[in-house]
């Protein structure tokens, strides 16, 4: 399914109708240029999840991995600096995966061997300035179940 967002407004009200559809356990992956607009998707995601709007969310490339307490608690993680898997190992992430938290992560393409589980994959491509082209690819019944849903709620 390609979504084409004329804005950040539009990328951000993208994220927030995902954001309704994910539950405990759903893994996102994000994959893109720098500033291509997988964190103003994350923070339409949160936002639909029930995180205030005026909750800052940042791009966790420098930390690794930022938390947000909305209704299922969300770990954002950028993959960008980590270097090898033993990182992972010694930070702790990859503990976290399985049905407490919703995963979204950025970077994903650099480490696809950390979660081989059911996945939702949004590829995001700059059109022009403005213009954001995104696709979303399902993996198994879930995602795919997340996308169907996704489509029917076009505004």
């Amino acid at each position: 399914m390609i979504f084409k967002c004329n804005s950040l407004k539009e990328t951000q009200a993208l994220g927030q109708r995902l954001g309704k559809l994910l539950i405990p356990g759903d893994v996102v992956a994000l994959h893109g240029d720098l500033g291509s607009g997988k964190t103003s998707l994350v923070q339409g995601v949160v936002q639909g999840l029930g995180l205030s709007k005026d909750e800052i969310v940042n791009s966790p490339t420098f930390i690794i991995a930022n938390f947000y307490p909305t209704r299922t608690p969300v770990c954002h993680v950028d993959f960008y600096r980590i270097q090898n898997l033993q990182e992972f190992d010694h930070l702790g992430i990859l503990d976290l995966l399985g049905d407490t938290h919703i995963f979204l992560i950025e970077w994903f393409e650099k480490f696809p061997s950390v979660w081989t589980g059911d996945t939702i994959h949004l590829y995001f491509e700059l059109e022009s300035e403005t213009m954001r082209r995104i696709e979303i690819k399902a993996t198994e019944r879930r995602s795919s179940e997340i996308l169907s849903l996704l489509g029917q709620a076009e505004p």
